[in-house]
């Protein structure tokens, strides 16, 4: 098994620059005051709350039966409610097949997407996935909306289903834009944004953002600028258009559960007396880095306890082939110090970074494969995951990391108490 320094030598050994965020935690204000917050690390961070209007999943939105089966099309759709945005108060909004709601029907059909703010058509509008999108390249494809709630708190839902990039025609972009009233936020969310052969789902060729009705202001979240560069999009994905520039409360991370000592049975330890060395290892309630705590596909430990003083991260093949299955082990250290959080990820050949989740699950950017554990004692050992190589991967590096961070940090490679690389070319 192959073991690697601490973090302090861990730059040498990192193929690329490593950081956990894949994209900055707030954005703005613009000149009206708008500034955006999404659902990546650091906090604050907007939570990824899917409403599912779609009926063909359960859901009961009306389908905008002018845009299916169309490319560069639009029709219009009433909001319910009277939303704010720019100064202006609109009840109707143009719903574009190109992936964007504009309140003035300008422009609405345009399949070639600008960067913002910029005066010409469209504008007034929040710019979802501004993308040449094609709905008649796959039948079930379908644009729908819905209103939902009561007064004086409802929500204007726009969804995107299934819809194909213009030149990927086997992708599946699924994708919505909420209004609220009251608040006048805006948020847009990425259910399952997936590619065909072509990588157009991660937003590379994308417009997000909000403009004003004369496109003199606006707000850019991400927009192509000729050079490529990885888009941001992934699923799970949530960003809020908002006034108030406030701080979400994030859910919790450092429990009072991690750190219990001298809670429990008082008697053991009088309170003007820390805790004796011989009462607290008895003592650890809380969640721990054991598969019953966060159950895997592969739940049953590997050597464990070992003799370890760093993280480690390794894989069951020394070079990699379309088709073949990759099984991830992983080692943690004892952290006597308080809880962690603990990051999978691979890192392909073009600086993408994904994150492995316990189940299997495949997610864009930055997200914890165990939080808020303890491990406060011993390596710990075991499987993590599995997984097969598609047919048609990118070829060339990729990198898997395994990093251990203490609980609720930004997750930076700066932060990381832990720090494991492994480094395999797909061929």
């Amino acid at each position: 098994m192959r073991r690697l320094h601490r973090l302090a030598l861990s730059p040498f050994l990192l193929p690329i620059p490593f950081a956990l965020t894949a994209h900055a935690d707030t954005g703005g204000p613009d000149a009206f005051g708008y500034c955006w917050i999404d659902s990546n690390l650091p906090a604050p961070q907007e939570p990824f709350s899917w409403f599912e209007i779609a009926p063909p999943q359960g859901g009961s939105g009306t389908e905008l039966t002018g845009l299916t089966g169309s490319d560069d099309d639009c029709e219009s759709a009433p909001i319910g409610f009277s939303f704010d945005f720019y100064g202006n108060t609109y009840t109707e909004a143009w719903v574009s097949s190109n992936g964007f709601i504009t309140f003035d029907s300008a422009g609405c059909d345009a399949y070639s997407n600008l960067c913002i703010p910029n005066p010409n058509n469209p504008n007034a509008a929040v710019f979802a996935f501004w993308d040449d999108l094609g709905l008649f390249l796959n039948p079930s494809s379908a644009v729908y909306y819905e209103t939902l709630g009561l007064a004086p708190g409802r929500e204007f839902v726009v969804e995107w289903y299934r819809v194909p990039h213009i030149n990927d025609t086997e992708s599946r972009l699924t994708f919505q834009a909420i209004l609220y009233e009251g608040s006048n936020d805006i948020r847009v969310q990425f259910n399952e944004m997936s590619d065909g052969t072509v990588d157009y789902a991660g937003g590379r060729s994308a417009t997000l953002g909000i403009e004003n009705d004369d496109g003199t202001d606006g707000l850019n979240y991400f927009c192509p600028t000729g050079t490529p560069v990885p888009g941001p999009v992934y699923d799970g994905l949530a960003i809020r258009y908002t006034l108030s520039c406030r701080t979400p409360t994030p859910t919790p991370t450092m429990t009072p559960t991690a750190t219990p000592t001298g809670t429990p049975e008082p008697t053991a330890t009088p309170t003007e007396t820390p805790a004796p060395p011989t009462s607290t290892p008895t003592e650890t309630p809380g969640p721990t880095f054991t598969p019953t705590e966060t159950p895997v596909d592969t739940p049953t430990p590997t050597a464990t306890p070992i003799d370890c003083d760093d993280a480690v991260i390794e894989l069951s093949a020394a070079v990699l082939v379309p088709a073949q299955e990759v099984k991830f082990f992983g080692c943690v250290p004892a952290v006597p110090d308080g809880p962690i959080d603990v990051y999978l990820v691979v890192i392909d050949p073009a600086g993408r970074m994904y994150s492995l989740l316990p189940g299997g699950g495949v997610r864009r950017g930055a997200a914890p494969y165990f939080k808020t554990i303890s491990n406060p004692s011993g390596c710990t050992c075991r499987d993590l995951f599995a997984h097969v190589v598609c047919e048609n991967p990118m070829r060339g590096i990729w990198t898997a990391a395994l990093a251990v961070l203490p609980a609720g940090a930004e997750a930076e490679a700066s932060n990381a108490l832990y720090l494991s690389t492994v480094r395999r070319r797909i061929i």
